[in-house]
């Protein structure tokens, strides 16, 4: 929390995802929801928001994450990798593979308009300053953000050139 002190936490739309999200980050940090409907917003206010207890019955549920759960399987679609990404990055434990040299976590993925024929899931490509990674669906995940383990994060183009910038 310290990089967002003194900082104005708005969240927008104020129903079952972001009115928990408001009041939790409204705990610790000065925070405004916004809801475009006006009535929403009076009932919050007034406190005679409706409550409806959750359909046990219906609910799902997802099993605890574990370490292994970020672990990168080339062989699914780059849209696949790229979210897997994306849903467990900073402040997570991070996406991870070890086809760079010793595990490596992938913090920031990019989906480039380019296809990778004739390649295998898990080839990297170097070009341009920029390091690509084959998935399963013969299209490239760019890898933007990356920390080898043990040490410090660096870019991508960093890594394709074999330095830290």
């Amino acid at each position: 929390m310290r990089q967002l002190e003194g900082e104005k936490i708005a969240i927008i739309g104020l129903g079952y995802v972001g009115l928990p999200v408001a009041i939790a980050f409204g705990k610790k940090l000065p925070t405004v929801g916004f809801d475009i409907r006006q009535r929403r917003v009076d009932e919050l206010k007034a406190g005679s928001a409706p409550r409806r207890p959750q359909d046990e019955a219906a609910a799902t549920t997802f099993p605890r994450r574990r370490p292994e759960d970020g672990r990168i399987d080339w062989t699914r679609s780059a849209a696949e990798v790229h979210n897997l990404v994306r849903a467990v990055t900073h402040p997570y434990p991070g996406a991870f593979t070890d086809i760079l040299g010793g595990q490596t976590s992938i913090w920031k993925t990019a989906l480039p308009q380019l296809g990778a024929h004739d390649n295998f899931p898990g080839q990297i490509r170097c070009e341009r300053g920029r390091l690509y990674v084959a998935c399963g669906d013969d299209r490239y995940v760019e890898v933007q953000r990356l920390q080898r383990e043990g040490e410090a994060e660096m870019d991508g183009s960093a890594f394709s050139f074999g330095r830290p910038r």
